[in-house]
């Protein structure tokens, strides 16, 4: 059974075809380029128009930003211009309904009592009966003379009114405009004395307050100018008494490097003469002195190695030798009846140095 699948499993695999590949379209992959290409130059040309939008926009509104601004501004000195011209014209009407024509009616009356009177007199004529007609005549002449009289008076003192009117009414405007002026260059100077006295208290305000930090820092200078003399005259000072110390501590040097070489001769001699020293032995031979004298690091003698006799043991004083100080350069060297170790005054002449020496490196480190 199972070989019987597997068999029909071989078949089947020989039966499938083999998939075949898709061919690759050069020219499809070209046009992609190209529109990608056309896309990408596309893409750059928008953005730079974007950016060159933006910067015409922002530049257009900063424009109407300051335009709004001078906008706003003349709003308000036309509406200040309105108050004024409203506040003239109601001057100017004021003055001429009440003082012009309030005084200019008095000439209509006076023509009008005139020819009511000539009217009376002519009345009280005609209740006479007057029988002669050239009085009658007479009378309407006189009447139409004063009648015609009282109509030129009153035409020729109208036009000459009208004259003084139109003067009075240009000059009464011109009052009333400068007095609206007046008045609004009195505000003017009133916000101007009362800002100006504003900055006047802030800028003295702030003319203390730079005063008072000028003086402090001033103040803080001064002190430290103060505190640093001081402290210069003291360096000084204490730089004048190192000065001296120094001195006298080169003529200690000068005296100790002479007192050395004193030392360092008296040594040598010393050292010549115990060459020459011979100890007596049993068997009548000699032996040999104390070793060669070295010099340590401080310019000392330091006696040499211990001597040995003619049995081969070491000498009679033990490893330190015969009449020294010892292996070490450093030790006091020790008087002794035989050999030739230095006197009392040498070891006072060492212990100065050393101090001296000591002081030296002090005043070395501190300086």
């Amino acid at each position: 059974m199972l070989q019987i699948r597997w068999r029909q499993c071989e078949a089947d695999k020989k039966s499938v075809l083999n998939p075949i590949c898709p061919s690759i379209n050069y020219e499809d992959s070209r046009s992609c380029a190209f529109a990608f290409q056309r896309s990408d130059e596309i893409l750059k040309l928008v953005k730079a128009n974007f950016t060159e939008q933006m910067t015409t926009m922002k530049f257009n509104l900063e424009n109407s930003n300051k335009e709004k601004l001078l906008y706003h501004l003349e709003v308000i000195e036309m509406r200040r211009m309105k108050v004024s011209l409203e506040k003239r014209l109601e001057k100017y009407e004021k003055s001429c309904k009440e003082d012009f024509v309030n005084s200019l009616q008095g000439i209509p009356n006076v023509t009008r009592e005139f020819l009511k009177k000539v009217d009376d007199l002519f009345m009280k004529h005609e209740s006479f009966q007057l029988t002669c007609d050239k009085q009658s005549t007479k009378l309407e002449d006189i009447r139409v003379n004063c009648s015609s009289l009282s109509r030129e008076v009153e035409n020729k003192l109208q036009t000459y009114l009208d004259k003084v009117g139109s003067q009075v009414s240009s000059i009464l405007g011109a009052n009333a405009k400068y007095q609206t002026q007046n008045k609004l260059l009195t505000e003017d100077a009133a916000w101007c004395k009362r800002n100006l006295s504003a900055t006047v208290e802030e800028n003295q305000k702030a003319l203390k307050q730079t005063q008072l930090n000028h003086d402090e820092q001033t103040e803080k200078l001064l002190l430290k100018v103060r505190d640093l003399s001081v402290n210069n005259k003291l360096q000084e000072n204490l730089l004048s008494v190192k000065e001296i110390d120094i001195k006298i501590l080169n003529e200690n040097v000068k005296n100790l490097n002479t007192s050395l070489t004193i030392c360092k001769a008296a040594q040598k001699s010393t050292a010549l003469r115990s060459t020459t020293f011979q100890w007596p032995s049993s068997t009548g031979s000699q032996m040999n002195g104390l070793g060669t004298i070295g010099q340590s690091s401080l310019g000392l003698a330091n006696a040499g190695s211990s001597s040995t006799n003619q049995l081969g043991r070491t000498g009679f004083f033990g490893s330190t030798g015969f009449n020294s100080a010892g292996s070490s350069g450093t030790s006091l060297i020790k008087t002794s009846p035989f050999g030739a170790g230095p006197s009392v005054s040498d070891q006072q002449s060492l212990s100065q140095i050393i101090q001296h020496l000591r002081e030296l490196q002090k005043y070395a480190k501190t300086d």
